[in-house]
């Protein structure tokens, strides 16, 4: 190949990469913000409001009445939180039920 075409491709694959990188930021970013907003709503509907001092997974373990230590290790496993404290509490099912009959809003 010559060696001025060969450099143009180079160059048009690091640009390339470059925006792979910018748009796998931006949708990471996009993610941590509806997680963060996901948790906010749990704490809302829990009454829980953060301490001056505390941090929001402080918090967050407090709502679900479990360590931190636990919640940490809950996340690495892969397990949703959330989803695991209304299940285990029965309203998962019932949140469901109501759903699919339509007795809630915007549900």
């Amino acid at each position: 190949m010559r060696p001025r075409l060969h450099r143009r491709l180079q160059q048009l694959e690091e640009a390339n990469a470059q925006v792979r990188k910018q748009d796998e930021w931006r949708d990471k970013e996009a993610e941590e913000a509806r997680i963060r907003r996901r948790v906010e709503l749990f704490l809302r509907i829990c009454g829980v409001e953060r301490g001056a001092r505390e941090s929001l997974a402080e918090a967050w373990a407090r709502a679900l009445e479990i360590t931190c230590f636990e919640l940490r290790q809950l996340l690495s496993a892969g397990i949703d939180p959330i989803h695991k404290f209304l299940t285990e509490r029965g309203l998962y099912e019932a949140l469901k039920t109501k759903k699919a009959a339509g007795t809630i809003p915007g549900g």
